[in-house]
């Protein structure tokens, strides 16, 4: 009988433990209880504008729509710190303006700055923008925020327990959504213990939350995630012919069903044409280095380089790649290239040195 009650306040005593310990090392959070809740929803043909401000930039996506479906015109703004005022006063060196004994303006325009204001705003600047054209990324983006879904409620947080949450500075950022004429606005915290995932408030309603670190992480390198860099997407679509028209001249190839850098002839498809098909290699390496929404000067019917259209095997028309040569401003400098298609909508620059190698062997291309 002993033996019995002394295993018995054993198993007792392990089991207070192990909840103790448990209690010891979980995540001292409002609510632990993971909770996926919506904090707004809202439809994606709503959405009017997503905006990611830190004091070092502002990223902008707004939605806009064409014949070929849905797409972002983004905007990158860096920007310039506040210039430090020992640095830039006029009058450096000179003795302190006179007050009147108050910290008032002395009545000859020279006041005292109040040392309560706060810090001047950092300044935006046209040369520290970039625009650009984004899809595929941005649209799940949208998705994300136009029925934004949390991981974790954590309730309303005491001013104390803010910095725990790294919500207390306002440093990480603020996003802000605009649905249907509706602003929606999240001040980021920290990221979470071990995670990607981000602690986020809204300061209208003191709430915070867990979000995905995807939505943070997408906004923050929006320069590397958000920008479109491929010319083409065809999706299930197999590309078999292309027409290519340069120089007012126009020649058709066909590609090989089963090999991708296999072009030949329409009269003998089973005949590789290495020429066509080293030149429509290079083609495939173009990428999109820097949008130019909107090119000076604008391009002229003689700068043309080329003109792509691709098509299915069926005849159906895919898509198509315009390149063109940009004229340098100075006699010294060398000539750029800029390439269009129906999924950047814009002009974008393209790496000179593939570009230059397209434009020379071309005229072999259209005398094959």
């Amino acid at each position: 009988m002993i033996t019995r009650s002394i295993g018995l306040h054993l198993i007792l005593f392990a089991a207070a433990s192990a909840l103790g310990l448990r209690a010891w090392t979980a995540e001292d959070e409002p609510n632990k209880a993971a909770v996926a809740a919506e904090v707004w929803t809202g439809r994606l043909q709503e959405l009017q504008r997503i905006e990611f401000k830190t004091d070092k930039k502002v990223v902008v996506l707004e939605p806009k729509e064409d014949a070929n479906g849905r797409y972002y015109v983004g905007t990158i703004e860096t920007l310039t710190p506040p210039p430090s005022p020992t640095t830039t006063s006029a009058d450096a060196g000179a003795a302190p303006p006179a007050e009147d004994g108050h910290g008032h303006d002395d009545g000859h325009g020279h006041g005292a700055s109040n040392p309560h204001a706060p810090p001047p705003a950092p300044a935006a600047s046209d040369e520290g923008k970039k625009r650009f054209v984004s899809l595929t990324k941005s649209d799940e983006l949208a998705k994300s925020l136009a029925t934004f879904r949390v991981s974790r409620v954590l309730g309303k947080l005491s001013k104390e327990r803010l910095a725990d949450f790294g919500l207390d500075k306002n440093d990480q950022g603020t996003l802000e959504v605009v649905i249907g004429g509706k602003k929606h606005t999240l001040q980021l915290g920290e990221k979470t213990p071990g995670g990607s995932d981000r602690y986020v408030q809204d300061p209208e309603t003191g709430e915070a939350y867990v979000m995905a670190g995807s939505i943070a992480n997408d906004l923050q390198s929006a320069d590397s995630r958000l920008i479109e860099r491929e010319f083409h997407d065809f999706g299930d679509e197999k590309l078999g012919k292309v027409v290519i028209e340069a120089g007012g001249q126009r020649r058709e190839i066909v590609r090989h069903g089963e090999e991708k850098d296999f072009w030949s002839r329409p009269d003998s498809p089973e005949t590789k044409d290495e020429t066509v098909s080293n030149w429509m290699t290079k083609i495939d390496r173009l990428r999109v280095t820097n949008y130019v929404e909107n090119p000076e000067p604008a391009p002229k019917p003689e700068d043309l380089v080329a003109r792509i259209e691709y098509q299915a095997a069926n005849g159906k028309v895919l898509g198509f790649l315009e390149i063109v040569r940009q004229p340098a401003a100075d006699a010294k400098d060398k000539t750029e290239y800029l390439a269009r298609s129906e999924r950047t909508r814009w002009y974008a620059t393209v790496l000179r040195s593939t570009a230059e190698q397209i434009d020379q062997d071309l005229a072999s291309v259209m005398t094959q």
